[in-house]
């Protein structure tokens, strides 16, 4: 996948500053600008969304997003301690 990103120079290999056999990925933002009217039209959608809703009920949406994170988080770190 970096390859493929790297190659549409939406990311570059930079060396690691202190260890020689890592290399880190930096976006490189001026690119990913141009991907933004891509998500237009589903910006404007999920912007409409949010008005079908109240603020009471967009609150509990949160709570649940944020606690399944969490327990997707903690799932993962059992996987890989």
């Amino acid at each position: 996948m970096v390859d493929r990103l790297e190659a549409k120079g939406y990311v570059r290999r930079v060396k690691h500053p202190t260890d020689k056999r890592r290399v880190l990925i930096e976006s490189r933002p001026e690119k990913l600008a141009e991907l933004s009217p891509l998500f237009d039209d589903w910006a404007r959608e999920v912007q409409e969304l949010y008005g079908e809703f109240s603020t009471e009920e967009l609150a509990v949406v949160l709570r649940f997003l944020t606690a399944a994170t969490a327990r997707r988080r903690a799932a993962t770190q059992r996987l890989h301690p």
